[in-house]
């Protein structure tokens, strides 16, 4: 009787909240506002405030953006931009709030789920049931906007690390990789070097073949990227690695590298990343051993 009696008040609530945003809400335009003015290149640091869960923090660094806590890693541009795109949504409904007022009947409290971009910051609230827009509080005013931003809020800080194995930029000029044979990993290594322009190897490989896969190299987009501390405990030390150098860096960026029955993992020690690709993916960035 009682769990019958809450849901019946909560229902209350939601009603009269929906009553007084539709009643008092700004008569409908006949064309599209943003939601601000701010050009998303100004911004250069973003935050994502989960309740009791650590701050996700973002920072523009030389143009590229950076994950800052609670890890640290290249961020994906992608989400980024999906993030920054809330600067500029069309704007629909929305209404002036007064100080002190109660605003939890449109899921709007302390621990509510907030993105700060630059200087504006985003309060993010409850479906509205009828339009599946959201609530979003920003600047003393309540509006109910298309439902884009907020599932990419509720993730955790690893799905915001770029997955690109080699970030944008990052150019090689050699590479050194083991060979495979029989779905095992190879001691046996071969080495591509870019020279006056040109990929070469001392052995048998077609030039076209030499560009494809450092080409795959370069475009190596993993299904996921771990935290190296939360999955560490499941690989025995690798003897097997990939070297890349870069035209930017004096010293090669050692990977190690996995091959078990489901994935194909490449672990950046520096970086403490592990990048899951699909098992398969190993026969494009590996090549087989030689028939003698």
């Amino acid at each position: 009787m009682k769990s019958s009696y809450l849901i019946n008040l909560g229902l209350i609530i939601l009603l009269a909240g929906l009553y007084w945003f539709n009643n008092h809400s700004d008569a409908p335009s006949s064309t599209n506002t943003k939601l601000t003015l701010i050009d998303s290149e100004t911004v250069e640091h973003i935050i994502i405030s989960q309740g009791n869960r650590a701050e996700i923090i973002l920072d523009k660094t030389v143009g590229q953006w950076q994950l800052t806590a609670p890890l640290t890693a290249h961020a994906n541009p992608t989400r980024i931009n999906l993030l920054l795109s809330l600067l500029t949504i069309n704007t629909g409904r929305q209404q002036a709030i007064t100080k002190g007022q109660d605003l939890s009947p449109f899921g709007l409290t302390k621990d509510s789920v907030s993105l700060t971009l630059g200087q504006q910051h985003f309060l993010f609230g409850n479906i509205e049931p009828i339009s599946q827009h959201r609530y979003v509080l920003h600047n003393d005013t309540l509006y109910l906007l298309e439902d884009t931003i907020s599932p990419l809020l509720n993730t955790n800080a690893s799905s915001f690390i770029d997955n690109r194995l080699i970030p944008e930029g990052q150019n090689l000029t050699q590479i050194t990789i083991p060979f495979y044979q029989q779905q095992t990993l190879s001691n046996q290594t071969i080495t591509l070097s870019l020279i006056d322009g040109h990929w070469q190897t001392e052995q048998h490989l077609t030039a076209d073949k030499q560009v494809e896969l450092v080409d795959n190299w370069h475009h190596a987009r993993a299904l996921q990227v771990i935290p190296l501390d939360a999955i560490a405990s499941e690989f025995e030390p690798s003897t097997f690695h990939a070297n890349l150098t870069f035209d930017d860096q004096t010293e090669p960026m050692k990977l190690a590298l996995h091959l078990n029955e489901a994935s194909f993992f490449i672990i950046n020690e520096k970086a403490k990343l592990a990048y899951q690709f699909p098992k398969v993916l190993y026969q494009t960035l590996l090549l087989p051993i030689p028939n003698l």
